[in-house]
């Protein structure tokens, strides 16, 4: 009798328990996955700003460079094919727009600080 008791007991008491420890298990591994996901992107896109940024970067070094040699180069259009080209081996799609502001904040930071020189 009391074996027939705790058997039901139990069934019944796992049958309402379990539903709710699921739950509460799948939102928690849900919300981990999501935390993970925003990490990876963040991470991502950390890495993708830094690669943009070397390219510009060298992108204007070179363009400088060229112009030393004293070719007669357009320097901006030279630097924007540099750092495109650079970019795509890479396998980084940039807009042209994004690529012709940032060369163009690189070299107004070159400027500025030959300035304080």
């Amino acid at each position: 009798m009391i074996l027939d008791f705790t058997s039901v007991f139990l069934q019944k008491f796992l049958e309402i328990v379990l539903p709710v420890l699921a739950t509460a298990l799948a939102g928690v591994l849900i919300a981990w996955i999501n935390k993970l996901v925003a990490e990876v992107k963040i991470k991502l896109g950390e890495d993708w700003q830094w690669a943009i940024h070397s390219a510009v970067t060298a992108a204007v070094m070179a363009a400088e460079q060229v112009n030393l040699k004293g070719e007669l180069v357009d320097k901006k259009e030279y630097a924007m094919v540099f750092a495109e080209n650079w970019l795509s081996e890479r396998g980084i799609k940039v807009s042209l727009a994004v690529l012709d502001a940032k060369i163009e904040a690189a070299v107004w930071d070159v400027i500025n600080s030959q300035k304080d020189e």
